[in-house]
Formats: C-alpha cells, structure tokens, sequence
C-alpha cells in the first residue's frame, strides 16, 4: 500500500488479520509500539509481510553485504551515514476547509484529529509527526521490480521474503528512536526487550502515540 505513514501499520494489521499478504511501504510503523502489533498480527494469521525497503532486493547492497558478513574487513564496531538530500520549505498555512475531492476525515483515520492545512498533501505530511517520520523513514538504495518479484515468489511459497514483519520493524524502529532522540534532545536507554525508554518518560511516552476513536486503530496499542 501506498499511504501516508501514519496509516501503514493500522491498514496492515487490519489486512493480516483478513488473512491477506502485505506488502507495505516504508517505514512499516509510525510508532515503535504499531511495529511490534505488526509483527504479532503476521504470526497470528501466518501471512507473508514484504516491507518496502527495496535495498534489501537490490543486488549491488545484497552483494556487499554478503562481503561485510563473511568477515572481509573484520567485526564492524561503528557504522556511519550521511543523508545529502535537500529539501525545500513547505512554508506555513491557516487551517481551512480540505479540498472537495478529498476525503479528510478517511486520510486522517485513526491519527489524532485536526484541522486540514493546504501544505499537509500530498506528500509533504512527511514533515509532521501526527503523520509522518520525516525522511529518515523514508530512505531505502531501491529495485523496485526485484523486490517485488521476492514478494510474490514468497507469496508462492518459492522464496523467504527479504522484509519480513521482523525485519521491518527493527529497521523502522531505529528511525523512531532516531526521531524521538531529536524531538527530546537526548541520549536514549532503550530497552530492546521491553521496547520501551528507561528513566526518561518524556522519551518513553513517544514510543507509542495518541489516537483517536477510530477503526483503524491497532488492538494493543
């Protein structure tokens, strides 16, 4: 699916929970708490879940990962990235009736309600955190095509898919943490195991996110 990314782990969980395969953009969550509820609803219903980090179907990146596994250059102690991308400014808006053709309250589903702004769509919601992850949950080298045959063939029982549930919330989870550390201005204790921020409730409370009384809105949450 392609959707805004507060809307990528409700309308997964709702799909596996029909019994249908997904494949779902990145990042798979908007929050690390929707990304676990994920991974549980892909085992409960036994449905393959291919997330849309297509680096991971890419052949040059698979290549050189499997040089960096074998030991090439030894133990990897300390990875860094850049990103170069520039972006231009979204500018500012009043709150205003949305746009005819849109229906607002269905785009908004279960995130937080507020009032349409002209520089929320399309795309630019990225930039707000009721609905977005910003670019660093946006990034991901891609082969469209490649990773979209794995899918399939996964799907056929003929491949283990590349972006597992799994996979897709790990992968996701350090882009919240990422972000959670920039809203708060602090080093985060995380606790792998219990997903959750030690000693720090500030930090700990964005791990999760408000919602509003929806049907989308994830069981568990």
């Amino acid at each position: 699916m392609s959707t805004s990314d507060h809307w990528h782990c409700p309308a997964s969980i709702l799909a596996c929970d029909a019994g249908k395969h997904v494949y779902v953009e990145k990042p798979v969550s908007h929050n690390v708490r929707e990304g676990r509820l994920l991974v549980e609803a892909a085992e409960r219903n036994k449905v393959v879940v291919q997330h849309g980090t297509q680096s991971r179907s890419t052949d040059h990146v698979r290549k050189a990962m499997e040089v960096l596994q074998s030991g090439a250059i030894g133990e990897v102690l300390v990875s860094k990235a850049w990103n170069s991308q520039k972006r231009g400014t979204i500018g500012k808006s009043k709150p205003q009736e949305p746009p005819a053709y849109l229906d607002f309250e269905l785009w908004l589903g279960p995130a937080p309600k507020v009032a349409y702004r002209p520089n929320m769509l399309p795309g630019i919601w990225r930039w707000w955190y009721d609905f977005g992850c910003g670019d660093i949950g946006n990034d991901g080298s891609p082969d469209l095509a490649a990773h979209h045959r794995n899918f399939l063939a996964a799907v056929r029982g003929e491949a283990k898919v590349r972006a597992d549930a799994l996979t897709a919330h790990l992968s996701s989870s350090l882009c919240h943490l990422g972000n959670i550390a920039v809203r708060t201005g602090r080093v985060l204790n995380f606790d792998p195991a219990r997903e959750q921020v030690l000693g720090d409730e500030e930090s700990n409370a964005l791990v999760r996110r408000k919602y509003s009384g929806h049907w989308g809105v994830p069981k568990g949450v």
